[in-house]
């Protein structure tokens, strides 16, 4: 399932977000209890700029500009929090159906994956440190009780 929703473009409508769910427009109570979700889920991540994360619920979570500001010239921020099992065919209806560039959401993404790469291998190397540390004082401790 994805989720997304950003504020509306101009004042006639008060500025109603327009929202979307699994690659469709939803209006009404629908739209309310999902824009109350979004806001649930992402509540733990400060969505002022472009953001791709993962979510403590282990859901998804990107903050992404709209390429169209609203009526007075502001930019707005869609948000859009999906499970970890979202067809990327689903993800990318949902982007188009909202406006939104693929391309950038998917730059994010890269940025993402770089970043958690990384950490995984940086957290591998450290772990074998940390195990050739322990080893060392071992045997230093062992080679001192010996005597």
């Amino acid at each position: 399932m994805i989720s997304a929703t950003i504020q509306g473009i101009d004042k006639s409508n008060n500025r109603a977000h327009i929202t979307a769910q699994n690659g469709k427009l939803i209006t009404g109570e629908a739209q309310r209890e999902c824009v109350n979700e979004i806001l649930r889920d992402c509540k733990e991540v400060s969505a002022d700029d472009e953001v791709y994360c993962k979510l403590d619920n282990g859901k998804l979570f990107c903050a992404l500009y709209h390429p169209i500001k609203d009526d007075i010239g502001r930019m707005r921020i869609a948000l859009i929090v999906w499970d970890k099992d979202t067809s990327n065919e689903l993800i990318q209806k949902t982007l188009e159906v909202m406006g939104l560039e693929l391309k950038r959401f998917l730059e994010l993404k890269s940025a993402f994956e770089e970043r958690f790469v990384a950490r995984d291998k940086s957290g591998g190397r450290n772990i074998w440190i940390a195990v050739g540390g322990v080893a060392l004082v071992a045997f230093v401790a062992y080679l001192i009780l010996k005597k």
